[in-house]
């Protein structure tokens, strides 16, 4: 005969699947109800963002802004099919890079590769121009993306704007990744969390609140690059990988706020504006001068054409200058637009001169 502490075990293995069964349907009752109240719907949006085991992250393909992986998709290719690079069509030219190419804070067709399309166009150079950018991708998630995604497509000539995200979070894990993302170092049940947030807006805005109140309760400090040699060797063997091919390269030596020898009174008046809401550091700049060197250098090293966007916007100061950017390296519909622009003027007459790439 069964004891009562024996009885009393039953009863809880019995009663042990039904609890978990309406924890579940309660799960599910209360991810359906935040859907239908954010969205209108009970299906679930795609995320920007997906994880990538080799990249960490990478755009999704399936997202209405990035079909195929690329933002704004691939013109009439938008499910990322190959596009066509044959003698007769048009120069096909690619534009990698993290947030500053891809057009934080802008419309796809507000940020510099689609200018650089409107004004190749305008000096009689039709050209697709695909923006291939990833936020927060820095050198070594180029190496590892280019022959997996953008090598299929066959571009005459790639442009290469990096430096901002250093050699990236696959290389550097105080690198930015996507809030809700697993990244380097996350513990087993972080990283099943974040899994789940990907299915389910209910943990995404749990998440989103968790790390914006983390955030807010942070004192955000700008720190120097603790790889800037292997961002240099990066871009390089980058370099070296797409001109194999035959692929034309340009390294573009991008546009920052801070210049050399800006007056203390002109950072004051853009102190507020920092990416992050992060402080001044006087170390940026040096940084920044850093790989503007670097770019140069390889550019020296490698034969590739190097467009010195920020030599052109040298002599723009003050409010002007100020105009140009959302933050100090963000830059405003305006700065795209001057971007795409400068990066044209200065490639125009070296594809015009180029019999690899006449049309």
């Amino acid at each position: 005969m069964a004891t009562r502490s024996g009885r009393r075990k039953l009863f809880a293995v019995a009663l042990a699947p039904l609890l978990v069964a309406v924890v579940v349907l309660l799960g599910i009752a209360g991810e359906l109800s935040v859907r239908f109240a954010s969205e209108g719907s009970l299906r679930l949006e795609p995320t920007v963002f997906i994880p990538d085991s080799e990249l960490i992250y990478r755009l999704n393909p399936i997202h209405p802004d990035s079909l195929g992986g690329f933002r704004g998709g691939l013109d009439e290719n938008p499910a990322g099919a190959e596009l066509d690079s044959s003698p007769g069509n048009d120069l096909l030219v690619v534009c990698m890079g993290g947030s500053t190419t891809y057009g934080h804070g802008v419309e796809v067709e507000q940020a510099w590769p689609a200018f650089l399309s409107k004004a190749l166009a305008e000096r009689g150079l039709e050209a697709r121009v695909v923006n291939a950018a990833v936020p927060g991708h820095g050198t070594g998630q180029h190496l590892t993306r280019y022959p997996r995604e953008i090598a299929p497509l066959m571009p005459d000539l790639v442009v290469i704007y990096a430096g901002w995200n250093r050699t990236g979070a696959a290389f550097d894990p105080e690198e930015w990744v996507p809030p809700g993302l697993a990244r380097p170092g996350d513990g087993m049940i972080e990283k099943l969390l974040k899994a789940l947030g990907q299915h389910s807006l209910l943990v995404r805005k749990v998440a989103h609140r968790v790390y914006s109140r983390k955030l807010a309760a942070e004192d955000p400090k700008w720190s120097p690059d603790p790889l800037r040699v292997d961002y240099r060797e990066q871009l390089e063997r980058l370099v070296r990988m797409i001109s194999e091919e035959g692929t034309k390269v340009a390294l573009v030596v991008y546009p920052a706020f801070l210049y050399p020898g800006i007056p203390d009174s002109e950072i004051e008046v853009f102190a507020g504006q920092f990416f992050n809401g992060r402080s001044y550091d006087p170390r940026m700049q040096e940084e920044v001068q850093s790989k503007h060197t670097a770019i140069r250098e390889t550019a020296v090293a490698t034969g590739a054409w190097l467009v010195d966007v920020s030599n052109e916007l040298a002599t723009i100061r003050g409010e002007a200058r100020h105009r140009l950017f959302l933050d100090e390296l963000h830059m405003s519909v305006e700065g795209n637009r001057v971007t795409g622009a400068a990066i044209a003027e200065a490639l125009a007459p070296r594809i015009e001169a180029d019999a690899s790439l006449a049309r």
